[in-house]
């Protein structure tokens, strides 16, 4: 019979082969998530905006909330 080789060695084998060519697609992805949770913040904050807005508690005027929306958006 052979001899069965420790999972955790079989492990780090896998794992790094994993890691082995794909540390930029990594880096974008850690990137993309990092902007995509800003863009969630902003836009929380512009629903936020416009139902204060509709709801008659706003002060902003509704020309400076369209171009904050334009301007998160573009």
């Amino acid at each position: 019979m052979k001899k069965r080789k420790p999972a955790i060695s079989v492990r780090k084998a896998y794992t790094r082969q994993l890691y082995l060519h794909n540390k930029t697609m990594y880096v974008l992805t850690a990137l993309s998530m990092v902007l995509m949770a800003v863009f969630n913040l902003i836009l929380s904050w512009l629903m936020q905006k416009i139902t204060d807005k509709i709801a008659g508690t706003e002060p902003t005027p509704l020309l400076t909330i369209a171009l904050w929306t334009l301007a998160a958006f573009v």
